[in-house]
């Protein structure tokens, strides 16, 4: 029963917002939806689609997204493979850029709406200017909308660091923060796993409990990547990525006692 209320509401446009399970996903037959967002990624490749294909039915555009941090990643790339699926990587807005959105939302619906008035409305919009001056009003009407809307919400420093990060493959990132003295580790990915800066660095400040500022070079090589960590933070560093992580159980953070603590080419063969 409430299944069937909650669809119906949908389909004559009560309701513009829909909340399904998996299961509820499978079966729904509506047309009209032109976005699916999900909120956590699918099981396997055969959920995804499932999810994805409620939007852009007969024909029709639609916009599926996907929600995923850093460390789910490879998952979710393994999954649109599987599904032969091409995505478009983006990242999250910041909250600047929502509000800026959310300012020409409201100024495309005001445009929209300051056409011809009744006389009855005009009445009311001249008392409202008698006992109010213009832009004063106009700042209410503009609260008013702002407070139906969620808050944008700033993104943690780790989160911002990932799309701050310098991408490189192979070559060193001398980010801003590098200290020539810190100590070096390494962790078991790399270019073959599609290791990218962008995201490697705030998986290493989650996994060592620190901020962006201590992380210093970062080195991508094909099986490994290597990267700096400030003196003073090395050992905390090393003590926190020893611990077994639930979201990413197999990958392992190494100390490497190298010369200098520096990353040293090979030397070269003779003959």
């Amino acid at each position: 029963m409430e299944r069937t209320k909650a669809l119906k509401a949908l389909r004559d446009g009560r309701a513009r917002v829909l909340v399904a399970t998996d299961v509820a996903a499978r079966g729904l037959d509506l047309p009209g939806i032109d976005l699916v967002l999900h909120a956590d990624l699918p099981r396997d490749a055969a959920a995804l689609q499932h999810r994805s294909g409620r939007t852009g039915r007969a024909g029709r555009k639609g916009l599926a997204v996907l929600l995923a941090s850093p460390p789910e990643r490879f998952r979710l790339e393994r999954m649109l493979r599987e599904a032969g699926i091409r995505a478009e990587w983006a990242p999250v807005p910041a909250a600047d850029e929502i509000r800026a959105r959310d300012e020409e939302r409201l100024a495309a619906a005001v445009k929209e709406l300051a056409g011809e008035a009744t006389e009855e409305e005009l009445a009311v919009a001249r008392r409202l200017l008698d006992e109010r001056a213009p832009v004063l009003v106009a700042a209410a009407f503009v609260r008013r909308e702002r407070s139906r809307l969620p808050a944008p919400e700033e993104l943690p420093e780790t989160a911002r660091a990932a799309q701050e990060a310098p991408v490189t493959g192979g070559k060193r990132s001398a980010r801003p923060a590098a200290q020539e003295d810190g100590a070096w580790f390494r962790i078991g990915l790399g270019r073959e796993k599609n290791a990218d800066p962008r995201w490697v660095l705030p998986l290493l400040c989650r996994r060592g409990g620190v901020t962006r500022g201590a992380i210093g070079k970062i080195v991508v090589l094909p099986r490994e990547t290597r990267f700096q960590v400030a003196r003073e933070d090395a050992e905390a560093f090393a003590r926190a990525a020893r611990r077994p992580d639930p979201k990413m159980p197999g990958l392992r953070i190494d100390r490497l006692a190298l010369p200098r603590e520096g990353v040293r080419a090979a030397p070269r063969r003779r003959g």
